[in-house]
């Protein structure tokens, strides 16, 4: 049962939410709540609308109702009669704010004491000078003087923002600017949007090997944060720095975008290469013990037997032999050669002589490697 006269038991008034109240979200969160909305008395300039809930309410909080935006405008400081009540005024027009190439966008409304504003939606200005009210609890941009935006088809920057006079509120004296083509984005309808440009500075073409990381290098006007992202991540990824990993070959695109304004991005190509494992060649010799220095030595009579190991798999080799200085065709009387596969078997026959081994791989003549030996007398 209803009772009228304990104002400070809201059992009532969770009766009549329950029976009548309407399903809202303040300031844009994810929560519903409910409350009563009543009309009030016939505005010709604004849609305002009484509300009535058990939740706190604040000057400036944004109301989500049926669909549309509204700003609580009055003053409310304590409940009255077990719960909050508050005027909340409609916001028809919905603005993309610049400040330092950061947009936000903003749901207002505006006034400006031209009698063809109808309802705070329809905009018909004579006079070059408006006053937008931001509902500032849910805007996150520290707007300023010289901020710019544009509303139907109308620049204007931020002369003056008041947040004193009505605590929740921005009210901001704007003036009417000049629209630049060359830097507004008119189709959008957002001002100086073409002014923000992000440009990437590698330059092109721009390749990074399979498991291999590059940087990506760009300027974006004041710093305006910005996002990255990979056309196809089982290539190339990209994090939120900008660093490119290669995962596979191919190619990618990668758009870097301004945070709050999609329309202001660049993108560049990139290309996953994946480069082949280095092949080295390395010659041992079957007496390791016989080496001084660089060299390995015969004695003479003897033989020795030079290997040629390919890596990382073992592929086929040439031999070539030489005189020390690895130029000078070698003196066969000093010995005589047998190759077998990747060995090569050398016997000694005199006791003073240097000669140099050049191993080639043969499916890449690029790739070999040199060894010493001297041929000496008896031990």
């Amino acid at each position: 049962m209803i009772n009228l006269f304990n104002v400070d038991d809201d059992s009532n008034f969770k009766y009549m939410l329950e029976s009548v109240g309407r399903s809202i979200t303040v300031n844009d969160s994810p929560t519903e709540m409910k409350a009563i909305i009543t009309n009030t008395s016939l505005n010709t300039n604004y849609d305002d609308r009484k509300i009535s809930l058990l939740e706190r309410l604040n000057r400036g909080d944004m109301i989500e109702y049926n669909g549309n935006r509204y700003m609580v405008i009055s003053e409310v400081n304590d409940k009255r009669y077990s719960h909050y009540k508050g005027i909340m005024r409609h916001l028809p027009h919905e603005i993309i704010f610049n400040h330092r190439c950061m947009f936000e966008t903003a749901h207002v409304y505006i006034e400006n004491g031209n009698p063809s504003l109808i309802g705070g939606n329809v905009l018909t200005l004579i006079q070059d000078k408006i006053t937008v009210n931001v509902p500032a609890r849910s805007t996150s941009l520290q707007l300023t003087t010289g901020d710019t935006f544009m509303i139907q088809g109308n620049k204007f920057k931020i002369i003056t923002n008041d947040t004193y006079s009505q605590p929740g509120i921005s009210i901001l004296t704007c003036e009417r600017d000049q629209i630049n083509p060359a830097t507004d984005d008119v189709e959008h309808n957002i001002a100086n949007g073409l002014a923000c440009p992000i440009n990437v500075t590698n330059q092109e073409p721009i390749t990074v090997n399979v498991s291999e990381t590059l940087q990506l290098n760009w300027t974006s006007p004041h710093d305006a944060p910005v996002e990255f992202v990979s056309s196809n991540n089982t290539i190339a990824t990209v994090d939120a720095q900008g660093l490119v990993t290669g995962i596979a070959e191919g190619d990618v695109t990668i758009t870097v975008t301004n945070v709050s304004n999609g329309y202001i991005f660049d993108t560049v190509r990139v290309s996953v290469v994946d480069v082949p494992d280095t092949k080295t060649i390395n010659i041992v010799y079957d007496a390791p013990e016989q080496q001084n220095g660089d060299h390995y030595f015969i004695y003479y009579t003897e033989t020795g037997i030079f290997t040629a190991n390919v890596l990382p798999l073992d592929e086929p080799v040439s031999f070539e032999l030489y005189a020390d200085n690895k130029t000078s065709a070698v003196d066969t009387s000093k010995f005589t050669k047998v190759v077998s596969g990747n060995s090569i078997k050398i016997t000694a026959k005199s006791s003073a002589y240097y000669l140099q081994i050049k191993a080639i791989l043969d499916s890449d003549p690029s790739v070999y490697t040199w060894q010493r030996v001297r041929i000496r007398g008896f031990v």
